[in-house]
Order: structure tokens, then C-alpha cells, then sequence
């Protein structure tokens, strides 16, 4: 189905969603893009390798909407948007898990945002959706709010002020892909990494309060322990050599030295948590990465952290314990 118009103040959106095993969430997470406000949409589907009938549901709806269906074998969610972001005709791009949902007027108003504010960016509000109820999960304070792509950046650290989801320019994702390329990593959480270098490209971010629904499954497997969490470290790892390859280690560092020191002490408590279910394999394995994600970051930038941070005493020795419990645990 070809679009209806694509002129200077209507252009096509291209929404991105990668889909592995959602046949049960699909059919509204596309229906929310469609009953959009704003209509001059195209729906890039990558169907990462399902094993249900998820292609099955979406080419059902190839037949009524603008929507593109690629089938390829399972490589991960950031491996899947790349796909589709390749795949996209539009100028501007949204990000659309299968199984969330979207106001039905925030590409309308982020599109006027753009194009009026000249920014790269329009990021959403996260809301949670258990199915029964939608709870404010990161919201803003003011309804529109621009920042530097820099202050986006560094108000992803410690903690995300922002989110990560809204409308890009396309070549923003494409400039934090070729950036991400260079730093040559995988881990379970690279597509944060991907974020944090769209905003490190932009001129300008705008901040809006428009909802982007979040699907809560209590029952997600998502929630369920994994061994390849010890391998956020290694995205922490990315960011760190980022900032000191542009230099801007002196202004950010901080933040980026309590991700880590955050990650490390939630990885301990995971871990003693879980530790009984693991092979002794797979023991050794996760300590042995969160040791060397420990060693990641220089030891005079912990040493500046621990004597300048304004973190309580408490949180300082925690860290500490949690360093000297890993180690321990190799003995």
C-alpha cells in the first residue's frame, strides 16, 4: 500500500518493530500505530526468528496497512531495528516494541515539535500497562522542554532522566549505529548504548509529555534471572571508553563511574540471590565477568568516585563489600 502524501509538513514516519514470539500482543501494538492521529505512516516488522505464529498475524495486516514484513533469524532486538531502520523510507523514525502501545496523538504532536523546533529528537513519557491499569513509570516535569543532545546524554547517567523512546531523525540512529560499529561490543543491553549515542549526535532533544504504553508481564522471562546479565558491564565498559575517546570524561565521568558501581552492587545481589540454581560453570563464568567489567573502568576513577561522589558512606562500603565478594567468591 503506498502512502498517501509525503510532502514538507506531512512526512512519511517510518515506526520500527522488531517481533520474536508476540503473536499474543501484536495484533494491538499495530493497531496502535494505525490509529494514529497522523496517517502518513509506514510499519517496518522484523520477525526475529519466531517460533508462533506472529508472521502469520502481521501478514494479515500487510493486506489492510502500509507495512513492511522481514523475516530473519533470531539475532536480538538491536540487530532487528538495525534491519528495519535499513529498511525505513521515511525520514524520521519511531521505536515500537511488539507488545507496547502508543497515544494515539503522539506522532502528530512530535511531528509538529520537529518540524517547528528544528530539533533531532522528540522523546516520550514511559508508562507501565499490566493489562488493567497504565502507571507513570518516567515522566517530566513540563510539557515541552528542549536539551543539548549532550545534557540528554548526561541525563541517562546514573540514572535515565529521559527516555530512550520517541521520534528520530533516521540518520541520527544511523550516525549512533556507526558509532556503536567502531566501539565493537555485544551484550545483553547494547540497544542502551545505541540510545545514548543517538543523543551524543543530536543538536537538540525535546522532551514532551506524550505517552509510550509499556506491556508489565509479570510473567516475562525477562524478569527471570540470566547469566548474560554480567554482561551489562561490558556496555558500561563502551560508554566509559566513549567519554574519554571525545574527551568528555571530565564533565560526565562521574555518572558513568556510579552506573558501574550500581551495576556491580544489583549483579551481587542477583547473583547471591540465584546462585544455588547455577551450574558451577556457570558461577565462575558471571563472577569472572563481573570481574573483569570491575576492571573496565581505571582505578584512580574509582578512588576520585569513592573520595568525591556525593554518595552516603553506606553506599561506598556496599560497594566496596560487593568488589571484595566477588573476588571472594574465585577462592
Amino acid at each position: 500500500m503506498s502512502t498517501k502524501y509525503n510532502n514538507e509538513r506531512n512526512p512519511l514516519i517510518s515506526v520500527v518493530m522488531p517481533c520474536f514470539n508476540v503473536a499474543s500482543f501484536v495484533d494491538r501494538a499495530i493497531q496502535s500505530v494505525f490509529n494514529q492521529t497522523y496517517d502518513n505512516i509506514e510499519l517496518i516488522c522484523v520477525d526475529d526468528g519466531s517460533t508462533d505464529n506472529t508472521s502469520e498475524i502481521i501478514d494479515k495486516y500487510c493486506r489492510q496497512f502500509n507495512i513492511k514484513l522481514i523475516r530473519q533469524t533470531n539475532q536480538g532486538i538491536l540487530k532487528a531495528r538495525r534491519t528495519a531502520i535499513n529498511a525505513a523510507g521515511g525520514e524520521y523514525i519511531v521505536l515500537c516494541d511488539a507488545d507496547d502501545t502508543i497515544e494515539e496523538t503522539a506522532i502528530e504532536k512530535s511531528v509538529s515539535i520537529i518540524l517547528d523546533q528544528g530539533c533531532d529528537a522528540v522523546v516520550w513519557e514511559f508508562y507501565s500497562d499490566n493489562g488493567k491499569s497504565k502507571n507513570p513509570l518516567l515522566t517530566y516535569d513540563k510539557e515541552l522542554e528542549f536539551v543539548s543532545g549532550l545534557e540528554a546524554f548526561k541525563q541517562t547517567l546514573p540514572k535515565w532522566l529521559l527516555t530512550g523512546i520517541g521520534l528520530f531523525k533516521k540518520d541520527i540512529y544511523q550516525k549512533a549505529f556507526s558509532i556503536y560499529d567502531d566501539m565493537q561490543f555485544e551484550s545483553c543491553n547494547s540497544d542502551e548504548f545505541v540510545t545514548r549515542a543517538a543523543f551524543i549526535s543530536s543538536n537538540q532533544v525535546a522532551k514532551a509529555k506524550i505517552k509510550y504504553f509499556y506491556y508489565c508481564n509479570e510473567e516475562s522471562a525477562t524478569k527471570k534471572f540470566k547469566l548474560s546479565w554480567s554482561l551489562r558491564l561490558v556496555t558500561n565498559k563502551a560508554i566509559y571508553d566513549l567519554l574519554c575517546k571525545r574527551k568528555l570524561f571530565g564533565e560526565l565521568g562521574e555518572g558513568v563511574v556510579t552506573v558501574f558501581v550500581d551495576e556491580l552492587i544489583s549483579l551481587k545481589k542477583s547473583y547471591s540471590a540465584n546462585k544455588g540454581d547455577l551450574t558451577p560453570e556457570d558461577r565462575n563464568t558471571y563472577i569472572k565477568n563481573c570481574i573483569s567489567g570491575f576492571k573496565g573502568v581505571s582505578f584512580n576513577h574509582y578512588l576520585h568516585w569513592l573520595f568525591r561522589s556525593g554518595r552516603s558512606l553506606k553506599n561506598k562500603t556496599h560497594f566496596a563489600l560487593t568488589i571484595l565478594y566477588f573476588y571472594g567468591q574465585l577462592m
